[in-house]
């Protein structure tokens, strides 16, 4: 687990503007926390602007490398509303990430979450890039059925989601996009992103990861022969008995079912 994932590398934010946590060493690099709410960032370091969200790259002085900032835009008074009820979505996805690292579970390390303390309804996550990686949405699409890659990835993929739930962790959101792959000199490296829908249960949870593996499913499904699908639910369910695997692949099939239509008719 890298250092950063430790709670005692984290403090508290002491400061009028924000409430918050931020890793110790960005706080000391960027100095003030109302850096990352100020600093616009470049036209071509934008990855995501949307209603619900914007995303994109910074560079912070002396930190030595980019940052990835996501701000919660809060677009509506029915979503301030609600947040009124719960914890902020920049502070919950902080939280889930040391969560994930703590697990074992591989995700880009959170930096800061801030939260402004009065007048902006907003709130701003920051983590570490995760550099070479590429999603595995690309991956896919460059590496046909059948090939030995694609075959490696996907076992590596359905490994790291069987030992995820194993641990009672769930996505919630999991789909090609939210997978980053890096291939490395002797090996596929994994990472998960975007864990706002994220969960950890006590116990294994049958409807989160039937969940989990529909959505992934239904953008999968489309494209993959049904010998790869069929291979790699084998894989995830190896050692279940023939009842419990039909009954969950069932579970499965009309998740990716009702998820797929819900993207077709919106």
């Amino acid at each position: 687990m890298p250092p950063e994932a430790l709670n005692g590398e984290y403090a508290e934010l002491d400061d009028p503007g924000f409430r918050g946590r931020m890793h110790r060493g960005f706080l000391a690099a960027v100095l003030f926390p109302d850096w990352i709410v100020t600093t616009k960032p470049a036209a071509d370091s934008m990855i995501k602007d949307s209603p619900e969200t914007t995303v994109y790259r910074l560079t912070p002085p002396r930190w030595g490398g980019d940052v990835i900032v996501k701000r919660y835009n809060r677009p509506g008074p029915w979503a301030a509303w609600k947040d009124l009820l719960r914890t902020p979505r920049a502070l919950g996805s902080f939280r889930r990430g040391t969560e994930f690292l703590r697990e074992g579970i591989p995700t880009p390390a959170p930096l800061a979450a801030l939260v402004p303390r009065r007048g902006d309804p907003r709130s701003w996550l920051v983590t570490r890039v995760a550099p070479g990686f590429r999603s595995l949405s690309k991956i896919l699409e460059e590496t046909p059925p059948g090939h030995a890659d694609r075959r490696n990835l996907l076992e590596d993929l359905c490994n790291l989601i069987r030992e995820m739930h194993r641990r009672h962790v769930y996505h919630g959101d999991l789909k090609p996009v939210n997978i980053l792959v890096r291939a490395d000199i002797d090996c596929l490296r994994l990472s998960l992103i975007d864990l706002d829908a994220a969960r950890i249960r006590r116990r294994f949870s049958w409807s989160l990861a039937v969940r989990d593996l529909g959505q992934l499913d239904s953008y999968i499904r489309p494209e993959a022969p049904g010998y790869e699908r069929r291979r790699f639910f084998a894989l995830y369910t190896a050692g279940w008995s023939r009842a419990d695997r039909r009954r969950f692949l069932a579970g499965v099939i009309r998740e990716s079912d009702r998820k797929g239509a819900r993207r077709c008719a919106g």
